[in-house]
């Protein structure tokens, strides 16, 4: 996901993670010393009630979300797969982003 932000960030676009289960300090913890470009929000709740939950509809994670040029969503996904790669590199293509 990182790559994808980096290679897409200047073209207006965003992808964005949010991470509903971990603390930040817990999520540095995962990345060591790896850098993270894309930008991560964290809103844990042990209930699963958090405020992006209930906005986002996230329940899972990783989330990401592709936000277009207009500054709306255009593609939000799960998990931390080649898929998920796969998935966000097909709706920037419909964007006509990449």
């Amino acid at each position: 996901m990182d790559q994808l932000q980096q290679e897409y960030a200047g073209k207006g676009v965003t992808v964005i993670a949010v991470n509903t289960w971990d603390s930040r300090e817990a999520m540095q913890t995962v990345l060591g010393s790896r850098t993270w470009s894309c930008p991560m929000l964290f809103d844990p709740s042990v209930s699963n009630d958090s405020i992006a939950v209930r906005a986002y509809r996230a329940p899972d994670v990783p989330a990401f979300y592709v936000i277009d040029q207009n500054g709306r969503i255009a593609g939000a996904f799960t998990g931390f797969s080649r898929s998920t790669t796969s998935n966000i590199k097909a709706t920037l293509v419909k964007l006509g982003i990449a």
